[in-house]
Formats: structure tokens, C-alpha cells, sequence
């Protein structure tokens, strides 16, 4: 059997916490900055998933930091506010999770390759499905169909459902129902937006919810072949 010095063992385990950053606080936008190692961490993670958009880790806690929070919050299930908690903090920094969703993840950095390119894309009437009309939307590279997206619209409110092709025969569905407070009166600081992201992998679907992937109940089947039959 091989045999470790002391020292050695020492020098490993320092290699090890200085990959693993421990959850020691919230982390949020304030007036007076958070800056730390902690928030270099989540800006690194951020960046390695595809959520460009909060620039350099430089460990300041800024607005684009607080952006690319959010888009996570919303495609990893947890509710969209910014804040990193103990939670999002152990999945994005510390991936601790199980195999389904450590393979969503994965999933997460063509999402975001997708929505930063320069894509084609063709317009089809969806209406009859709603008081105020509807389209689904392809998006197109030169060589296939991308993702396609359905927007429904209402009196007293929006449905927007987008069906992502991404790593072999794999899909992730997100749905985003805004309710608008007053009749036709959208108003994004008072709108109520929900959000429900479902993974289709090894022909089972996942709900994504809190960050963890659970058995799907929800009957979607035909609102996903809706948006392949278009694709």
C-alpha cells in the first residue's frame, strides 16, 4: 500500500479547500459593494456555465454580477431574486448534486451559446389559442433549428414556453407565465412572473426545481410537440 508523509496529506488537503469554497454568507447587490473570494467563486462559476454577462471575476459584487445570478435563479428552478444563498451557492460554486442534474448543467453553456448568436429565424401565426393572438418563433444556424419559442398572449397576461435542442437527443423546456395586474396592462414592477424549466434526457423528463431535478408530473408532451413539429 502506498504511503503518504504527513506532509503530503497537508499539502493535498490545502489543494482541496482551495478548489472548494465554503458557503459562509449571503451574497446580494448592495449600496456598499461585497467584494470576497466567495464572489469571485460565484462570478467564476457564472462564467463557466456561459453567463457572460457578468464580466471579469474581479470579486466585486456589482449589477452584472447580480444579472447573471438571476438568469442562473431562473434556469436552475430557484426563485429569481439575486440573492445567493446557501443553496445556489453549493450548486453553482460546489456542483453538489445529483448525476441528472450535474448533467443539466452541462446543458446550460449551449443555452447560452444559443442566445448570443446572431440566429435566423422564422415567424408562424398561433393564433386561436389565446383572446389576444400567438406565434412560435424558430431560431436557425445555417446547418439546423436551434430552439423554437411560443409566446401567448392574454387579456391578463403572457405565456412564453421555449423548447432548447441541446447535447445529443436532449431537450430543456423553460415556461414563463407573467400575470399582469390590471387588464392589459403589463407592467414589469408589478407583473407576477413564474417560471418552470423541465429537462428531457434518456427519454424521461425533470422537473428543475430548487436546483434539484425531480420526477415530471406536469403533462407537457403536447405543448413540446407543438414547438418540435415546428423545428
Amino acid at each position: 500500500m502506498k504511503r503518504f508523509s504527513i506532509l503530503t496529506l497537508l499539502v493535498l488537503f490545502a489543494a482541496f479547500f482551495a478548489t472548494a469554497q465554503n458557503y459562509s454568507r449571503l451574497l446580494m447587490l448592495k449600496k456598499s459593494r461585497m467584494n470576497g473570494e466567495d464572489v469571485r467563486a460565484v462570478q467564476v462559476a457564472l462564467n463557466n456555465l456561459g453567463f457572460t454577462e457578468v464580466g471579469e471575476a474581479d470579486g466585486w459584487f456589482g449589477p452584472k454580477t447580480e444579472k447573471g445570478v438571476k438568469s442562473f435563479q431562473k434556469l436552475a428552478g430557484f426563485s429569481v431574486n439575486g440573492v445567493v444563498n446557501k443553496d445556489v451557492y453549493e450548486l453553482l460554486v460546489n456542483q453538489k448534486g445529483g448525476n441528472v442534474i450535474q448533467a443539466y448543467l452541462n446543458e446550460l453553456n449551449q443555452i447560452n451559446y444559443y442566445l448570443k448568436q446572431d440566429l435566423s429565424r422564422k415567424t408562424y401565426d398561433y393564433n386561436g389559442h389565446s383572446s389576444e393572438g400567438g406565434e412560435i418563433c424558430v431560431y436557425r444556424s445555417e446547418a439546423e433549428s436551434l430552439y423554437s419559442e411560443m409566446s401567448l398572449c392574454g387579456e391578463m397576461g403572457k405565456f412564453v414556453a421555449t423548447l432548447y435542442k441541446v447535447s445529443g437527443t436532449n431537450y430543456v423546456l423553460v415556461c414563463e407565465s407573467t400575470t399582469y395586474k390590471s387588464h392589459l396592462n403589463s407592467d414589469p414592477k408589478t407583473n407576477t412572473v413564474e417560471y418552470k424549466i423541465y429537462y428531457y434526457t434518456s427519454g424521461l423528463y425533470f422537473n428543475i426545481l430548487n436546483g434539484q431535478a425531480v420526477d415530471n408530473t406536469d403533462n407537457i408532451q403536447d405543448l413540446v410537440q407543438q414547438l418540435k413539429s415546428r423545428m
